[in-house]
């Protein structure tokens, strides 16, 4: 491993002067309060309802559109007050459509966070977006209705949103290799802060060995990105059977594509081809390998 890590960093050291672009996280809460861990929670709750609206029938929507609920939440301005009053009454949130704003009570929101709350959070922030989109929403039954088709299970926001990019697969192809030639797949652990792997290519490949040393690192996200937790970056080098270093890249999964899933597969982001383009990577995050 060690001589692996130190291909790796040599291989960053000789790549960072023409390619300096390491990645970066790239897309943030811009319409968002940067240090507002209230409205950045809400947001993520909303973009990971619209994940599970999407495996819902058209029926079951009953005309609800999802691009337009998508792009409510993409420009709505989310923020928060310890107590947010609405016509003289407390309210747990309160949504202006007129000004494209949601405004979250923090004093009822932190019970909210607890699992055992999980179906009143996640039907809270439904119905807080739906009448941006034009659908009334009165007494909450659509939400409710909604919801409850969607048959959410308690989830605690505390286990998955840090890191708010977590991975624990990485699987790996060689691209116009021989047949019986492959590359086994890499499991990262997602609690862990830092890990180091390096894997070969397994079979006859011939011409086509290959070894993919993979460094993850972390860092806390900037209030620039509008996001409050840690996350992980992975730099990777692809090097051939004598030990040539082919190339270099550097991949930040995608913030938040996949938070608040109790189970099921996801996919953070698209594939990469490091190095000479012959090793295809995509990272995943499995609820069930947990």
């Amino acid at each position: 491993m060690k001589n692996a890590l130190s291909l790796l960093l040599l291989a960053l050291s000789l790549t960072q002067a023409s390619h300096p672009a390491i990645a970066r996280v790239t897309e943030g809460h811009e319409n968002g309060n940067a240090g507002d861990i209230y409205a950045i929670e809400f947001k993520l709750t909303a973009r990971d309802i619209v994940q599970r609206l999407r495996l819902l029938t058209s029926d079951d929507l009953n005309g609800i559109n999802l691009t337009q609920l998508s792009g409510a939440i993409l420009v709505t301005t989310v923020s928060s007050e310890e107590r947010v009053f609405l016509n003289g009454y407390e309210v747990n949130a309160k949504n202006l459509p007129a000004e494209g704003k949601i405004v979250i009570n923090r004093s009822w929101w932190r019970p909210l966070r607890m699992a055992s709350e999980t179906k009143n959070r996640v039907r809270l922030v439904l119905h807080e977006y739906l009448p941006l989109i034009g659908v009334a929403d009165e007494g909450a039954l659509v939400s409710e209705r909604l919801i409850a088709l969607l048959d959410i299970k308690n989830f605690d926001p505390n286990r998955w949103w840090n890191p708010l990019n977590p991975a624990n697969h990485i699987t790996l192809s060689l691209e116009g290799g021989p047949q019986g030639c492959s590359l086994p797949t890499i499991k990262p652990n997602p609690s862990n802060s830092e890990e180091d792997f390096s894997v070969e290519t397994n079979g006859t490949c011939g011409d086509f060995y290959r070894k993919v040393v993979v460094h993850k690192a972390s860092f806390t996200a900037p209030p620039s990105t509008g996001y409050r937790g840690t996350v992980h970056r992975y730099s990777i080098a692809v090097i051939d059977r004598d030990s040539k270093v082919l190339g270099v890249t550097h991949y930040t999964p995608r913030i938040a594509e996949c938070l608040s899933l109790e189970d099921g597969t996801c996919a953070l982001g698209g594939s990469l081809n490091p190095g000479d383009g012959s090793v295809s990577l995509q990272f995943w995050l499995l609820r069930e390998a947990q």
